[in-house]
């Protein structure tokens, strides 16, 4: 097994092969996630994102089996110049935490006692401090706690073993100035989907073909429909047979890595 904690590539899994197909067709956008961000709020939010893991392909079989058998691996070099960044994992009880929650906090007292219909100077410089503690807070990640997937939370998971990077969305889904970027909890699925739709309109993740250094399928029939798709790709900036090299099977994984 190799000795590497990192990667020269940053995958994005998917839990179905018509998601990797949509990818490859450049239909590939950030959507809302459900996040514990305790103690920054009491409540669950929905973050607008994409996630990437920095975790090399003898390490992943693991993540496989909670985010999916279907992948695509792009350079790191493609990541940063695109805003990927590698979060930040906390701990609730840290000083660290405490820092950042306190000045957080006083800010949002200072907004509460000038009153949000005060529309002068001090309110929008507050207004703005703290817009910019929610988008940092979208970079953050507890080193363990849980995680909502299949609609229920799954407790005790080690977060940092993930070695996750972001993609964040940049559009507001909420038009005031004293609203958080967030969405909140409380909404029912068809509003997300909504959401997730005009997201995949107004904010795709660009990149070429070259970009991918790996594909990764669960099966020989998925490799089969996954050759006939790149064999009908328009504009592809390199050649087919060079982007079916990187076809990886979960099987081939195992075996020899």
């Amino acid at each position: 097994m190799s000795n590497l904690i990192s990667s020269e590539s940053l995958f994005h899994f998917m839990g179905k092969f018509e998601f990797l197909e949509s990818a490859l067709q450049k239909e590939f956008s950030p959507r809302f996630y459900k996040e514990d961000l305790r103690p920054f709020h009491k409540k669950p939010v929905y973050i607008a994102m994409k996630c990437f893991c920095d975790i090399p392909l003898s390490n992943i079989l693991n993540h496989t089996n909670v985010y999916g058998k279907y992948a695509l691996g792009f350079s790191k070099e493609w990541a940063l110049k695109n805003g990927i960044n590698p979060i930040a994992y906390y701990d609730k009880d840290s000083k660290f935490v405490d820092s950042i929650k306190g000045s957080y906090n006083h800010n949002i007292q200072l907004i509460n006692k000038l009153g949000p219909g005060k529309l002068d100077e001090s309110i929008y410089n507050l207004a703005g401090i703290k817009n910019g503690f929610e988008r940092i807070f979208e970079n953050f990640k507890p080193v363990k706690g849980r995680r909502w997937r299949n609609d229920k939370w799954n407790y005790g998971v080690n977060f940092y073993n993930e070695r996750e990077w972001r993609y964040i969305s940049s559009v507001n889904p909420k038009k005031s100035m004293y609203k958080s970027w967030y969405l909140e909890t409380d909404l029912e699925y068809p509003n997300i989907n909504e959401m997730n739709k005009f997201l995949s309109i107004n904010d795709i993740i660009q990149f070429k073909y070259s970009d991918i250094k790996f594909i990764i399928v669960d099966t020989s029939e998925d490799v089969e429909n996954i050759c006939k798709l790149i064999d009908d790709l328009e504009q592809n900036d390199i050649s087919p047979n060079i982007l079916k090299t990187r076809i990886l099977k979960i099987d081939d994984i195992k075996s020899n890595f």
